[in-house]
């Protein structure tokens, strides 16, 4: 994450601003609680992103799984894509999620789907960030559905 900080402030306009970017990560993906504490306020310096934009991609699951105060799985990507033969991003988590459980050869980490979202609502109260984005909403509203799918 430091080289893309690195890399997006070296891309600046002709030096009268500093280049800028959004970094995105699924909420169900195993470094999304590494992820979002490189914005802490007090995060140690060698992990702390200041001028990069953070986001994280949230699927209706998240939301059913807080709701009933239950435990959400995150998944590995390698094993996803070995599994599936696609990528991780490309996988809708709300419609697999009970198949991505239940599959043993994928490897997981549970988190209270509530402390998730309230370690998400501590760190936005801190820096502002991340940026959320609803992946199952933006994906109903797709003026280009079935030709492209927001990830």
């Amino acid at each position: 994450m430091k080289m893309l900080e690195d890399a997006f402030s070296y891309a600046n306009q002709l030096g009268a601003r500093q280049g800028a970017g959004a970094v995105y990560l699924h909420a169900h993906h195993p470094d999304i609680l590494r992820f979002l504490d490189t914005k802490r306020e007090n995060a140690d310096e060698k992990i702390r992103i200041k001028t990069l934009s953070l986001g994280v991609v949230i699927p209706d699951i998240t939301f059913h799984l807080a709701k009933e105060n239950a435990q959400m799985a995150l998944f590995s990507p390698y094993d996803v894509e070995r599994v599936y033969g696609k990528p991780f991003a490309d996988i809708a988590i709300s419609e697999h999620y009970d198949e991505l459980v239940a599959d043993e050869r994928i490897r997981k980490k549970y988190l209270n789907a509530r402390d998730f979202f309230q370690r998400l609502a501590e760190i936005q109260f801190e820096s502002g960030y991340p940026y959320i984005m609803y992946e199952d909403t933006v994906n109903r509203a797709n003026p280009i559905a079935g030709r492209h799918k927001y990830e």
